[in-house]
């Protein structure tokens, strides 16, 4: 059994709910002092081709409603959001080069994960994550500023030890039970059940289920 709570995120970059999940969960983090958090790139699309799972986008209806709830939960969770030009976007290099954290410095994986995320392809600022140049310009500032040291990472996404890393934590994420992202797995401690939960509006389900406080919006959004 646990002897602490434990969370695990799966995540890919390209999923706009992801974003909404990380911006909920940095929320929480400071008051949940006895959860263990761990996360886990991905690809949200070997996850959706291993489970025969379609996008939002490929229903209109559907992908209409996406953007609309995406605009409509950053306006009440008080983060930027500016709907991409381009989706989906190529996060294999991104989901790569965090892998390459995981495996060498997984001590600032979270770091690098957040400075990936936040400004991905139009979520925060507009900037594209297939792009190297934006990957070393966001990771340097984890890395000392050391851009040396990021362009290693990348330099390391083209083994087949990082290729079979990301993999791996795919597979890892579908034999669990995911089928979409933002996926999370959930342990309270003293127990040896997992929970798994699915969506960036689970984060109040995940404290309850840890006995945890839930933090929400300080004061109402003006929408």
């Amino acid at each position: 059994m646990a002897a602490r709570s434990t969370v695990t995120l799966y995540f890919d970059v390209v999923s706009p709910y992801t974003y909404v999940g990380w911006n909920l969960l940095k929320r929480q983090r400071p008051h949940w002092k006895s959860v263990d958090v761990a996360f886990k790139p991905v690809l949200l699309g070997g996850i959706m081709n291993a489970t025969k799972n379609t996008p939002n986008t490929a229903v209109p209806a559907k992908g209409q409603y996406m953007w609309y709830e995406i605009d409509l939960l950053s306006k009440l969770g008080k983060f930027p959001y500016v709907k991409p030009p381009q989706f989906p976007f190529k996060t294999l290099q991104a989901m790569r080069v965090l892998v390459a954290v995981q495996q060498n410095d997984s001590e600032k994986l979270e770091a690098c994960a957040d400075k990936v995320i936040i400004p991905n392809a139009c979520w925060g600022q507009g900037k594209d994550v297939a792009n190297p140049d934006v990957i070393i310009e966001q990771l340097a500032p984890v890395f000392g500023g050391s851009k040396e040291k990021v362009q290693q990472l990348l330099d390391l996404t083209a083994q087949q030890s990082i290729k079979q890393g990301l993999i791996d934590n795919t597979d890892e994420a579908v034999k669990k039970g995911a089928f979409g992202g933002p996926f999370w797995v959930v342990r309270k401690a003293g127990s040896d059940k997992d929970h798994i939960l699915f969506g960036s509006d689970r984060l109040e389900t995940i404290a309850a289920l840890l006995g945890e406080s839930y933090q929400t919006v300080a004061s109402p959004a003006k929408l």
